[in-house]
């Protein structure tokens, strides 16, 4: 008697990842905000289909993560909206605390980070 084999469904993030995968093959250079729109989600949602690869989640407790960042050597801040893209890279030496923003001055680096809205972080590793 033969064995039967149980099929297991493609989950909605397996697919979504592999239509990230295929987009990014037939268009490496795409931005993820504009693969993002292209597939009908949210930035967000791409990143996390690739957790536990090149992609972490981080917790929320935004102070004491920015506060260790000033470790890792030069970081790039990224800050876009549908009109501009602002990339700055440099050491995150000052960071401090100031009411639900977080203020960060170093060498090539000055933000002011209004944490208290965030809701959600990834870190990515890319080469």
């Amino acid at each position: 008697m033969a064995k039967s084999m149980t099929k297991h469904p493609v989950s909605i993030a397996d697919t979504l990842k592999q239509a990230w995968q295929d987009l990014r093959a037939d268009h490496p250079h795409m931005r993820i905000r504009d693969a993002a729109a292209t597939l009908g989600v949210s930035e967000a949602e791409l990143l996390a289909t690739d957790c536990g690869n090149r992609v972490t989640r981080l917790r929320e407790h935004w102070p004491a993560l920015l506060g260790a960042v000033g470790t890792l050597g030069p970081v790039m801040a990224l800050t876009r909206n549908a009109f501009a893209v602002h990339e700055t890279t440099g050491l995150y030496e000052d960071i401090r605390p100031c009411g639900d923003a977080i203020l960060i001055d170093g060498h090539h680096i000055a933000l002011c980070l209004l944490v208290g809205i965030w809701h959600s972080g990834f870190a990515v590793t890319e080469e």
